[in-house]
């Protein structure tokens, strides 16, 4: 049997700890292709307790299932899924799908002191919400597992889960210690208009964002750009609807490839032949909407052809995810990157999901880490280069490069009234501290006074992304944007506080 890796092992004993301070819920963020139900089960094996899994998909159940015969050899495995019905095993699985009002309540939940769930971004839906609030709590630990911790319309888990994951895996921690594939991306630059997009709920309207999108020239533009830069390549494309998928896919067959739609509404032997046929290699291409967003693992997909548009960074983790797992032979992952005119919304890219947030950003099939570290580079240098000049009173303090092209200094000031040599007040320092900068010597008041301006300008003109606690914090309440700066990081986070507890769920 294969020993944890690390992160596995930090996120079991972070688990184990958090059972031992008797808290019921917690979650795991670890990205697509990291080993979340490996992890999970082996927390079961340890702890030796009765479990219940629950799975999001059917397809869930069965690779979950021979995931613990291979772990736990001498337990008895159950299943809850169509007419199946075996709650007296040790370890059982449950399609939620299966899970109705009826069933639960007639279910033995009692023998279950440990409860995972699977794909648990999907918490806020209707039937996961039921059961989850008839398993959690009453003596048991409940674990959600996801790649993200908002639902894609948007919702966080803090109101299952709590407002900190007990275990965070960064995509791009993951991808620089070799455990996930490097990743190459390229800017399809298209004249779509997404401005007059239609917004429901403070997002883009699927239907009219489909209609927007699927045309001829567009879905040409990503064909070409896929005949030119990832033929060969097992590809994965993502569109807004059935509709769009096959706009898609006759836009590429008309480039050579071959090509399959596949959408919930097919059965599930079309989707397993359609999966076959891919594996084989005699198709290129499995187009979808929705349906392989998650739970799909065909480790040779090193091409993501993203057609779909979008502000959800929970809906772009999951897709990018379906190409970053390891596969002999593969060197990287190529995503291709609709870009459309768009001026009204936030969209994500590739670079969100790394930590940077470029408004258009086109990598011309760089390896994407490797070109964020060149710039990050260079600003540390710049910012080293600020710190050493003799002149310099204030050094960046925080662990990213400074973001401002200069740093304020004293060039120009001058004392005009017997107050302004007094000592600098603590509320001074202490801003000046929370913009990340450190004094080289004490300032006076109309010293800091002076290097304030400067700094809340320069903060205006080149400000500071929230930080990564922020993200987590903001992201399991499905509140977090990409692009979103430290100031209104802060702004939205003391405005939840602010609400009653049982909105806030803090």
């Amino acid at each position: 049997m294969r020993e944890e890796r690390p992160y596995q092992r930090d996120a079991i004993q972070a688990t184990l700890e958090a059972i031992r301070q008797g808290r019921e819920t917690g979650c795991w963020i670890h990205p697509t292709g990291l080993g979340k139900t490996f992890g999970t089960v082996r927390l079961a094996s340890l702890l030796n307790t009765r479990t219940l899994f629950l799975v999001h998909r059917d397809e869930l159940a069965q690779q979950t299932l021979e995931e613990a015969n291979k772990q736990l050899p001498h337990w008895r495995l159950g299943l809850v899924q169509g007419d199946r019905n075996e709650w007296n095993a040790d370890f059982v699985v449950a399609s939620i799908q299966s899970l109705s009002v009826a069933r639960l309540q007639a279910a033995p939940l009692h023998r279950f002191p440990l409860a995972i769930a699977d794909e648990c971004h999907h918490a806020a839906a209707a039937i996961w919400k039921r059961t989850l609030d008839m398993i959690r709590g009453r003596d048991r630990f409940t674990l959600g597992v996801s790649a993200t911790p908002e639902r894609l319309d948007g919702q966080g888990l803090a109101e299952f889960f709590g407002s900190d994951p007990l275990h965070v895996v960064p995509l791009r921690e993951a991808i620089q210690d070799g455990w996930l594939s490097r990743i190459r991306q390229i800017a399809v630059k298209t004249e779509t208009d997404l401005n007059a997009v239609v917004r429901e709920q403070g997002r883009m309207a699927n239907g009219n964002l489909a209609k927007t999108v699927n045309t001829k020239e567009r879905n040409r533009c990503l064909a070409e750009a896929w005949a030119r830069e990832a033929k060969g390549r097992p590809t994965i494309g993502f569109g807004v609807d059935v509709a769009h998928a096959v706009g898609m896919a006759e836009a590429l067959e008309a480039v050579g490839a071959r090509c399959a739609v596949m959408h919930g509404a097919m059965g599930r032997d079309f989707r397993r032949e359609c999966r076959r046929k891919f594996r084989e290699g005699t198709l290129d291409a499995l187009l979808n909407c929705e349906l392989l967003v998650e739970g799909f693992d065909e480790p040779q997909v090193s091409c993501i052809l993203m057609g779909r548009p979008t502000e959800s960074i929970g809906f772009y983790t999951q897709a990018i995810g379906r190409g970053l797992r390891l596969s002999p032979g593969k060197q990287d992952c190529l995503i291709l990157d609709g870009t459309d005119n768009c001026y009204r919304h936030k969209l994500v890219n590739v670079s969100s999901l790394l930590g940077r947030h470029h408004d258009s950003p086109d990598f011309e099939g760089q390896d994407v880490l490797a070109a964020l570290e060149a710039e990050e580079q260079e600003a540390e240098e710049r910012q080293q280069e600020l710190a050493n000049r003799p002149e310099a009173l204030l050094k960046w303090r925080l662990e990213t490069a400074c973001p401002w092209p200069e740093m304020p200094t004293l060039d120009g000031y001058e004392a005009r009234s017997s107050w302004q040599e007094d000592e600098a007040t603590p509320k001074q320092l202490t801003t000046i501290k929370r913009l990340g900068l450190d004094m080289a010597r004490t300032l006076t008041k109309g010293e800091a006074g002076f290097i304030l301006d400067q700094a809340m300008s320069l903060d205006n003109q080149y400000p500071q992304m929230a930080t990564s606690k922020q993200e987590w914090f903001l992201r399991m309440h499905g509140l977090y944007e990409p692009g979103l700066t430290k100031r209104e990081a802060t702004q939205k986070i003391i405005a939840l506080k602010k609400q009653p507890k049982e909105l806030a769920t803090c």
